[in-house]
């Protein structure tokens, strides 16, 4: 090679070389050149999180990699900004599908991300079941069956899967003082079980009167407790701080006032104490009471010894023949009247109706969300600040669906996933509205009631006389 060719190639790769570096260091920072705007643009990342572990992740429709099989997690890096369109696949689950996106040198992420199994091998617990309630600790069911013309409560151990008998209808009838109990049938209104689990308050009624009674489930030998003072009392529920104790609202004069009352101290002949006069609705909530009076005052008090503190400064006007329900949320106070929804200003003292109708409302596992519903349509309310990806505000409403059928039971998953069932079909949908909402039927029964249970993470339905019961759903 001659000296002129030498100085040639000397001067061509220096060239290249001062061209190559700042490209380099580009390349090195993140910038790319978007060939479609015909210019160097920073590049932003994507990154997932998903469960199941080792995922496959689509791009635009191309393969790009798993998810790793520790953490469930991808990364993807140097991407060009612009709207992708990511799916999330594994064989035997509905997949995951949204369009998100990727902004100059920021990382979006997904990092919620749940795949349920198509195929949830639901099987048969039990049949001729009328209802089901779980106990608290979700260590057991009180299945309500027909026995000829006769309903029994039988208990089932979700351990073991065993069942025993309970209780009859007749076990009941027969600690009625009444010559009518042979011509009117006791209809068993609702099942109350204590904070611990271990008793039950039976709600029933005979002769349009209405009658309670109680019975012991860690103790199945023990007589049936008969409450004569309870008779035709509105509401009654056990107190979580000692339950031996019941609180219960009756009317005295046409006047609804709450007492409550010892009832293993001989409470045929001991009268029940008043707690308070002129009461609408009560609610106990992590030890404490709150009730609502009919001047529209809402109270609350830890023990029964302690003044009672007024919420609400502001009377709420209370409207004849509407039915009023307290929901005690992370320490917010909301009422129903009906379906209107109104929320406790505790600095105004004053109840501010929330434009949404709600029926149910349901706390997400983290106490973060609140699933409002109502027939047809689901709302959430984001109860705090939340600043991981999607970032939502204190107070923040956002309109999830609506469906032509009518939503009957609704459940939390998980922080971020809803159960429920519209007609015959079983439904589930993310809350993450970035996009479209991936919303799944994973199975359809007749007329279904359904339980998600959050100890084994199984979902339990009672579907024309049988209780099915799924594997894990996650």
């Amino acid at each position: 090679m001659n000296k002129k060719i030498r100085n040639i190639l000397i001067i061509i790769f220096g060239i290249l070389f001062f061209l190559g570096c700042p490209l380099a260091i580009f390349y090195s920072q993140g910038y790319r050149f978007d060939f479609r705007n015909k210019k160097f643009i920073k590049t932003g990342g994507l990154f997932l999180k998903t469960v199941p572990r080792q995922t496959d992740v689509y791009l635009d429709g191309k393969f790009k990699k798993k998810t790793d099989i520790l953490f469930g997690e991808a990364f993807l890096n140097n991407l060009i900004p612009k709207k992708y369109e990511i799916t999330i696949k594994k064989e035997g689950y509905f997949s995951w599908e949204k369009n998100l996106e990727v902004k100059s040198g920021t990382v979006t992420e997904a990092k919620e991300i749940t795949l349920f199994p198509k195929n949830l091998g639901f099987s048969s617990l039990t049949s001729d079941v009328q209802d089901f309630t779980f106990s608290p600790d979700r260590k057991y069911m009180i299945l309500k069956k027909m026995n000829k013309e006769k309903w029994e409560l039988n208990v089932f151990n979700l351990d073991n899967n065993t069942q025993r008998k309970l209780l009859t209808e007749t076990d009941l009838e027969q600690k009625i003082v009444s010559n009518d109990t042979r011509d009117n049938k006791l209809k068993l209104l609702k099942i109350i079980w204590s904070h611990d689990s271990k008793k039950i308050l039976l709600k029933t009624e005979i002769e349009k009167k209405t009658k309670y009674f109680i019975k012991e489930i860690a103790q199945p030998e023990k007589e049936i407790s008969t409450l004569p003072l309870l008779d035709n009392a509105k509401e009654a529920s056990f107190n979580p701080n000692n339950t031996q104790e019941l609180f219960f609202i009756k009317s005295i004069k046409d006047k609804d006032e709450l007492f409550w009352i010892n009832y293993q101290k001989n409470p045929s002949k001991n009268l029940p104490k008043l707690f308070t006069a002129d009461v609408v609705t009560y609610k106990i909530n992590n030890n404490k009471i709150y009730w609502l009076t009919t001047k529209g005052l809402l109270y609350g008090s830890d023990s029964l010894k302690n003044t009672p503190e007024v919420l609400n400064t502001v009377p709420l006007s209370l409207k004849n023949n509407s039915t009023y329900i307290i929901d005690i949320i992370k320490r917010e106070v909301f009422l129903r009247e009906d379906n209107i929804l109104y929320k406790l200003n505790s600095n105004s003292g004053n109840f501010e109706k929330i434009n949404i109708f709600a029926n149910q409302l349901k706390t997400s596992p983290d106490s973060k969300k609140l699933a409002a519903v109502n027939d047809h349509e689901i709302q959430i309310i984001f109860l705090e600040d939340i600043p991981s990806q999607p970032q939502r505000k204190r107070q923040e409403k956002v309109f999830l669906a609506r469906f032509s059928k009518k939503i009957n039971n609704i459940f939390w998953l998980n922080d971020n996933y809803l159960l429920f069932n519209t007609g015959d079909k079983i439904k589930i949908s993310e809350v993450d509205n970035r996009d479209s909402i991936n919303i799944i039927s994973i199975e359809k029964f007749e007329n279904p009631e359904i339980f998600f249970n959050e100890s084994n993470k199984k979902l339990y339905i009672l579907s024309s006389g049988t209780l099915y019961v799924s594997r894990a759903l996650f």
